[in-house]
């Protein structure tokens, strides 16, 4: 098919017709390059006023730390800052620290603690090998774990939006509840083989469904019916 030519008499209409068109658009570019420019200058200098104004200071056991050796950060509802450690779980209001480990909270007995949560109560919640500790009237209580006679270990903590705790541990996910513990595994329709790393309730088009990350898989299961998972 052959190009249609415009004639001459029409392309000189156009030319008139797209010159201001064009300085117009050449205007808009500018302001838009401008306004751009402008708030980049901004934003390096909010970074530089930011730099200025906040300074990091380093905290350790010579500043009330149970350990240098942190695990895991947690900071609840009610404002408190908790640090969990090797040795110890500490919580921070600011100014100081206030320690709860073995030598006042006998139930600490894990040399590997490793994650904290907050359930949908405010309770806080330690997890770790060998251990589950919940806070309960400014002391942690040892909660139960157990799987054919094994002790089950909480390697990662996930708030049940029902209440009570999702736990991760070595080839079992398990919802602790006020009124008992429920224990998931392959039986239940759990991938077998590896550790729970990391659990997470969806909260976006299909709520109640729990994530399950382990062995470097993501696994999809529904909440509180393993066996349908998909």
């Amino acid at each position: 098919m052959e190009p249609k030519v415009v004639p001459v008499a029409a392309r000189k209409r156009l030319s008139r017709l797209a010159c201001p068109m064009l300085r117009r658009f050449a205007a808009v570019t500018l302001a838009l390059a401008s306004a751009i420019g402008e708030l980049s200058l901004a934003d390096e200098t909010a970074e530089l006023d930011m730099a200025a104004e906040f300074r990091g200071f380093n905290f350790g056991k010579e500043h009330g730390l149970p350990d240098n050796d942190v695990r895991d950060i947690l900071q609840t509802r009610d404002g408190y800052l908790w640090i969990l450690t090797q040795e110890g779980l500490a919580r921070f209001d600011g100014t100081g620290f206030t320690v709860f480990d073995r030598s006042n909270n006998p139930e600490f007995q894990s040399d590997d603690p490793r994650a904290l949560a907050e359930d949908a109560q405010g309770r806080l919640w330690v997890g770790g090998k060998n251990l589950l500790l919940r806070m309960s009237l400014n002391s942690l209580q040892r909660v139960e774990l157990e799987a054919n006679e094994k002790p089950v270990h909480a390697y990662c903590l996930c708030p049940a939006p029902n209440g009570g705790m999702w736990v991760g541990s070595q080839n079992t996910v398990a919802l602790v509840e006020d009124g008992g513990v429920r224990i998931f595994g392959p039986e239940s329709g759990l991938e077998s083989g590896g550790m729970v790393r990391a659990l997470q309730v969806d909260r976006g088009v299909k709520k109640g469904r729990l994530i399950v990350s382990k062995k470097g898989r993501l696994i999809v299961s529904c909440y509180f019916l393993p066996r349908r998972c998909q």
